[in-house]
């Protein structure tokens, strides 16, 4: 678990990418407890504050596109739930934090308010375990394989031109900075459907050069990439689909899906629970890292011949 210096210097190092998302949580988090320790309803705190409720709810849960107002929201919410001056004056410092900008932020135009705070969260993970089971995260894509994919139209049924292909797929290298940063790099445990090894994206020589930086990313000691066969039969990841649990040093653990239409997150911890249960049974499913690294290393010859 990171300490509150460690995370300084991780957000010195990845700008936006720790400390605002990671701040705008924190303030959602103790707005959120004072508020029900307090016995305030969400609705009369968004009065007293002359906020629509869906705004608080979106403060409370560090949802970006919200710009917080020092006097009128974090002020009139400690008056309204009687907090001490020590938790104003944090409250006070956190809120200067979630105005850091970091590299992420020239991105802006090409990602939605909703993948925005995914950025954020998977920049202040600890760890993060994902189960994938049509293509290779983001996190472990080539340049090549990562183009073919953002080529593809997205949810608005818009075709990207190839400017803003490129700028996605610098976007998705440069969030890969997670797994080899110099402060706690990301713990990511990743499992995979054969299908992702066998899916020819952007051709056979593209999907060979991906599955071979799959194999030479499992050699950083905190990456950990396991695969499911076929022959395994049915687990509980045919019902899930994909899915990424991200847990934090000082936060509850988020679940989170790509949809087409749309991302959903997911934290209460009963949420969270249903996810974890499904990537421990998709585990005993797959292979052994071991044996995934020759399974992969197969089908990349297959591929190449």
């Amino acid at each position: 678990m990171r300490n509150r210096s460690s995370l300084d210097a991780a957000a010195a190092e990845n700008g936006e990418s720790v400390g605002a998302a990671w701040a705008r949580r924190k303030v959602g988090n103790l707005l959120r407890e004072l508020r029900e320790q307090a016995g305030v309803t969400q609705e009369d705190a968004a009065e007293f504050i002359e906020r629509h409720v869906t705004t608080l709810y979106k403060i409370e849960n560090g949802l970006p596109g919200v710009k917080l107002r020092p006097k009128g929201d974090i002020d009139g919410l400690v008056e309204l739930y009687g907090a001490d001056e020590a938790t104003h004056r944090r409250l006070t410092e956190l809120l200067a934090l979630t105005r850091l900008k970091g590299p992420f932020t020239r991105y802006r135009d090409v990602v939605s308010p909703e993948f925005d705070l995914y950025l954020g969260l998977e920049g202040s993970a600890t760890e993060l375990v994902s189960y994938e089971p049509d293509l290779v995260p983001g996190l472990l894509q080539t340049e090549a394989y990562a183009s073919a994919i953002t080529s593809l139209p997205g949810g608005d049924g818009r075709s990207r031109p190839p400017t803003e292909v490129a700028k996605r797929v610098r976007l998705r290298r440069s969030r890969q900075s997670v797994l080899t940063r110099a402060t706690d790099p990301l713990r990511l445990d990743v499992v995979l459907s054969e299908t992702v090894l066998r899916r020819p994206v952007g051709g056979p020589q593209v999907l060979a050069d991906q599955l071979t930086h799959i194999v030479a990313m499992t050699e950083l000691p905190t990456v950990s990439v396991r695969v499911v066969r076929f022959a395994a039969g049915l687990h509980l990841g045919y019902t899930t689909g994909q899915f990424i649990v991200l847990r934090f040093p000082e936060d509850q653990p988020i679940a989170y899906c790509d949809g087409f239409l749309g991302d959903n997150y997911f934290n209460k911890p009963q949420e969270v629970a249903r996810y974890d249960e499904a990537f421990a049974d998709i585990s005993k499913h797959a292979l052994n890292a071991a044996d995934s690294r020759e399974f992969i290393g197969q089908i990349t010859k297959e591929t190449t011949t």
